[in-house]
């Protein structure tokens, strides 16, 4: 993500905090973790290598300006980016709704736009399947735990 539009979703989301300012070579990866491992990380230096010319010290962050559904966003100066190659991008759209109840809807009327290589990734389809798979898993452990547990008093009992 370039430091452009790192600052302008950090300014809409913490309107009362400054963003980090980058430098020409420094960078930024925001991790969703917590403050106590950020700070065990921020005590190991980093660099990054992007082609012969381009290395970049990173420093860490915990606060996300999107949701990252691989692990972390890499923020990097707008005249970096540039020195990319730009066919190689991952374009990301997100939406915010303030209904969550009319998430599952509209993700529905969104996918049926869409076409089949978009790669939607709709956070009340992926609930809902978490929810599901959580259900099952957790019937099957807890039957296998109640019959081990009959068996073990029934063997006790005898």
């Amino acid at each position: 993500m370039s430091e452009s539009q790192y600052k302008r979703l950090f300014h809409e989301l913490y309107p009362k905090e400054m963003s980090t300012n980058l430098g020409k070579k420094k960078a930024l990866f925001i991790l969703p973790t917590s403050v106590a491992e950020l700070d065990k990380i921020n005590q190991k230096p980093a660099t990054i290598h992007l082609g012969k010319s381009n290395t970049f010290q990173v420093s860490y962050d915990s606060r996300a300006v999107l949701q990252s559904l691989y692990g972390g966003i890499l923020v990097l100066p707008d005249g970096a980016i540039k020195s990319l190659h730009p066919e190689k991008y991952l374009h990301i759209q997100s939406i915010n709704i303030s209904n969550e109840k009319q998430a599952f809807d509209l993700s529905k009327k969104l996918e049926a736009q869409l076409s089949s290589d978009a790669g939607l990734l709709s956070y009340p389809e992926t609930y809902r399947y978490v929810m599901n798979t959580m259900g099952v898993l957790l019937f099957i452990g807890l039957f296998i735990g109640l019959v081990f547990f009959s068996g073990n008093r029934l063997y006790y009992l005898f």
